[in-house]
């Protein structure tokens, strides 16, 4: 279950440090990227394709998993504290302008 929501939440700190704190909210300025340019948005890129994906995937196995009885309640919360943060994140990373642009 965390598994499906790390994705998403791991968009949001890497979207704010790099393309929001390091590249000022812009894609880089270069004709092609560097390979810093590489090595920073190629994360960036990935978890914000899948993680809107992976985060209604949370979503759909935290539905599932509370309708079933051999599953303890502390167990179905935590499940559904997972799915809920990774579907806010999935939510700010529809927010995002234009993922596209940051690896063209």
């Amino acid at each position: 279950m965390s598994a499906l929501s790390l994705p998403a939440l791991a968009f949001v700190p890497l979207h704010w440090f790099i393309v929001v704190g390091y590249y000022g909210d812009s894609p880089p300025l270069v004709s092609g990227p560097t390979a810093l340019d590489a090595l920073l948005l190629w994360p960036v890129f990935l978890t914000g394709v899948s993680g809107s994906w992976l985060a209604l995937a949370a979503l759909v196995a935290a539905l599932l998993g509370s309708l079933r009885r051999d599953i303890p309640g502390k167990t179905k919360a935590l499940m559904w504290s997972f799915s809920a943060l990774s579907g806010l994140a999935g939510i700010y990373i529809l927010r995002v302008p234009n993922l596209m642009a940051l690896v063209k």
